[in-house]
């Protein structure tokens, strides 16, 4: 946020206001939906799994994309190729 101040462009704003809407609304809506933990369990158990096998799908296939998705998307390192 002090690198936006400091170096302002047109662009900044609409990213300022993407971030507050992906960081701050989206986290509020989603954890507003469920009663208890149990309610989140599968989601959590399916980011598990994509965070799992998505970077061996990159390291299998010796591709920087999978899933039209680049490596770095994926938590992959550079020297993982």
């Amino acid at each position: 946020m002090l690198s936006s101040a400091l170096s302002w462009r047109d662009t900044t704003m609409t990213s300022m206001v993407q971030m507050f809407l992906y960081i701050v609304v989206a986290v509020c809506v989603f954890t507003s939906l469920g009663r208890g933990a149990q309610d989140y369990q599968l989601s959590f158990y399916g980011l598990m799994a994509v965070a799992r096998c998505s970077p061996v799908a990159v390291l299998v296939t010796h591709s920087g994309y999978v899933l039209n998705l680049h490596k770095t998307g994926w938590g992959v390192p550079s020297r993982a190729r």
